[in-house]
């Protein structure tokens, strides 16, 4: 009886502690630059998936033009326009016109990592970034509850990044994976602020292919990837 009650009582402890991501670290060869625009985030995989059954499908984030980038599936679009996904003038934006359950951002692909603590810890070349839900005293909270705009909903970051040749899991504030999964049935517009970092592997391409490597990861996206 006694080791029951031990039991339950570490249990119910362990539920009310802070969350931390809970995947194996991932490394990096660094931090490049902490000013992205939407269209230095080319490639990143964006995943949907519908309510009422088990389809999800990936499409790929793409350059749409000066500053602005999009991926877009089949009743839905995720858009990022600005030059720093720091500032408020920059909107990321989740559209849908069929339901949808959740959406995730693994950001890796596209040479790019989510910054989520404004100080005071941060991973060199990072400096401040920001999640509107931690707002500028992050206390490195990787998942909760919140209610925006009327639309409720369990933000999660997860796959923590940490520097090649430093400790893991490195500072806490850098994230590949971003989920947004909506407590009922979404389907209009769901905006939100996130900052993002790009890796110093990134490899920026000059302006005048970047509209070209755009509309081919468009053509790319297009054909997606759809599973059930």
């Amino acid at each position: 009886m006694k080791k029951k009650i031990i039991l339950s009582a570490i249990i119910i402890l362990v539920a009310f502690l802070p969350f931390k991501a809970f995947s194996t670290p991932i490394s990096i060869v660094g931090v490049k630059d902490h000013s992205v625009s939407g269209d230095l985030m080319a490639g990143m995989e964006v995943t949907v998936k519908f309510e009422g059954s088990a389809t999800t499908e990936t499409f790929i984030y793409a350059a749409t033009g000066f500053q602005s980038g999009a991926a877009a599936g089949n009743g839905w679009s995720l858009s990022g326009v600005g030059s720093d996904t720091y500032l408020s003038t920059f909107e990321w934006s989740f559209d849908a016109t069929t339901e949808i359950d959740w959406f995730q951002i693994n950001s890796l692909p596209g040479y790019t990592v989510f910054d989520i603590i404004w100080q005071p810890d941060f991973t060199p070349n990072s400096f401040y970034g920001y999640w509107q839900e931690n707002g500028f005293n992050s206390d490195g909270t990787t998942t909760d509850t919140d209610i925006r705009n009327g639309i409720e909903y369990t933000w999660t970051f997860d796959n923590q990044i940490y520097i090649e040749g430093s400790t893991p899991p490195g500072e806490g504030d850098l994230f590949s994976l971003f989920k947004v999964d909506f407590t009922d049935p979404f389907s209009g517009r769901f905006s939100f602020e996130l900052d993002t970092d790009i890796t110093a592997d990134h490899p920026v391409p000059e302006p005048s292919t970047m509209l070209l490597f755009g509309l081919g990861l468009l053509g790319i996206g297009a054909l997606g990837r759809r599973k059930i």
